[in-house]
């Protein structure tokens, strides 16, 4: 990436980081418009180009977003036995993609209420869809991602961002 580019995602991530530190309203389209005019642009550029060069970085972007806004995701000092996460897409764990519907298909699910989306016809149809039709699952996604996001936001003395998951600021 050329160095004037880094510059300006530096800044546009910067920009909203200190806004969302400063008044986290939860997510929504538009909130920078007046303070960082073109700053969604310049970051979802961004990010398609490094997710692009390793998928991971899509993944981790979206739990760093719940990871701030909800922080309720981790226990203090997790252990092997108290660690709640776990890869629920063995095929393509590090992609961003919708190969955990073609896994129930297939009947690949680590739990067995993922199996039981197959139980009733009109889950089934929704797990094919989303497993078939190119882009079904990524517009439903990016939807609800954003209502998501804005559900139960902890702000100023309510909750506390954390510089390290796991670990209580």
């Amino acid at each position: 990436m050329a160095a004037a580019t880094m510059k300006v995602a530096v800044a546009a991530v910067a920009c909203v980081l200190v806004l969302a530190t400063t008044a986290c309203h939860g997510l929504q389209l538009g909130y920078y418009k007046s303070s960082c005019p073109r700053v969604e642009a310049i970051v979802r550029d961004e990010v398609k180009k490094f997710v692009y060069k390793d998928a991971g970085i899509g993944a981790g972007l979206i739990r760093l977003v719940f990871h701030d806004c909800f922080v309720e995701r981790c226990p203090a000092n997790p252990t092997s036995s108290n660690d709640p996460t776990v890869n629920q897409d063995i095929v393509s764990p590090n992609a961003f993609d919708n190969q955990y519907y073609k896994n129930i298909l297939t009947h690949k699910v680590l739990f067995a209420s993922d199996a039981t989306l197959l139980t009733s016809p009109t889950t089934t149809k929704m797990v094919s869809d989303n497993a078939n039709i190119p882009g079904w699952w990524e517009n439903k996604f990016k939807n609800s991602f954003v209502k998501m996001a804005s559900i139960g936001v902890k702000t100023g003395y309510q909750g506390e961002i954390r510089r390290h998951c796991r670990l209580v600021n």
